[in-house]
């Protein structure tokens, strides 16, 4: 049996682009001026950790080389939100959990919200090998 040519995945709520970074001063430079470092924060590092224990309970799915995904958002209230503010810890999250070698491999992407679900808040993803040309 060969490697798979698509992945459907059900992924935890991930928190926003906004709440995955944190910011620490770490000294200064030569001239003086802060040096700033992002690091992921909290909230992201138990993100990530829940998004490995759900790509773990899928069994671990591995796709190879150049991918489309097709994400589905159930967000867990109607409060207004910008889809490409969640879309770093997911991603982040499939590479380090080695469904994707890289998101940098993502060659096509389609997002889309779905209708709010406050008792199970999620991201389905649906991950397919780039055919060659």
């Amino acid at each position: 049996m060969g490697e798979p040519t698509t992945i459907e995945l059900v992924m935890p709520w991930p928190p926003s682009v906004n709440g995955y970074w944190r910011s620490i001063v770490q000294g200064k430079t030569r001239n003086g001026k802060p040096l700033v470092r992002q690091i992921i924060s909290a909230k992201g590092r138990a993100y990530r950790s829940s998004a490995l224990a759900a790509i773990d309970r899928a069994g671990s799915p591995y796709i190879a080389g150049e991918v489309t995904i097709e994400e589905l958002f159930y967000p867990p209230c109607r409060r207004r939100r910008d889809l490409d503010n969640y879309r770093k810890a997911l991603r982040d999250a499939l590479t380090t959990g080695g469904v994707i070698d890289d998101d940098s491999m993502i060659r096509v992407d389609h997002g889309e919200w779905r209708e709010v679900d406050t008792k199970n808040p999620r991201v389905e993803v649906r991950i397919t090998r780039k055919e060659s040309a």
